[in-house]
């Protein structure tokens, strides 16, 4: 039987709940929250994550990435999260909805900010070009409300599958 988004998250929070709050947690390097019961059943383990954390003396953060369309922000709670888009229609819409965004490209030709059109700017991943040794050093995905404030939307260059996916793209 097939889990309900629901369910999985339930089960994703059980495993937050494990955690102990010393170190920022990147949630969905595969998967994702598809509804808002299931952005906000996160939502509230990564209060209880946070709040772990804080009584460690930590200042922890939570980030992941979104391809839903339907959850609202607010769901989400105090997680960072950044709508991944694969156009600047979706880019738009994801600021209307008041997500900040991040979309890919084939790949990074320089490593310095640039105008996307007349209103946003894209910030190329600094762990991407090594202007950071790594995300939790960088931690500008770990910003969303910042990002969103002032249009910046963060540009990945294609790896993986996704690079596979656009290479072949490109040749079509």
């Amino acid at each position: 039987a097939t889990l309900s988004p629901a369910a999985v998250a339930l089960i994703e929070a059980a495993g937050i709940d494990t955690l102990t709050g010393r170190r920022d947690l990147r949630l969905h390097v595969v998967g994702d929250a598809r509804t808002n019961k299931a952005a906000q059943i996160l939502a509230a383990a990564a209060d209880r994550f946070i709040a772990r954390g804080a009584a460690k003396g930590k200042n922890v953060r939570v980030w992941t990435y979104t391809h839903a369309r339907d959850t609202r922000r607010e769901s989400w709670g105090r997680i960072s999260v950044l709508r991944s888009c694969e156009t600047m229609p979706q880019v738009k819409a994801a600021h209307a909805a008041g997500f900040a965004a991040a979309i890919v490209i084939p790949e990074h030709t320089h490593d310095r900010a640039y105008k996307l059109d007349s209103e946003f700017t894209g910030i190329p991943c600094p762990e991407q070009t090594g202007k950071a040794a790594n995300c939790i050093s960088c931690g500008l995905c770990m910003q969303d409300n910042k990002l969103h404030a002032r249009k910046m939307v963060i540009v990945f260059a294609a790896h993986g599958q996704g690079k596979k996916k656009m290479l072949h793209l490109k040749t079509v």
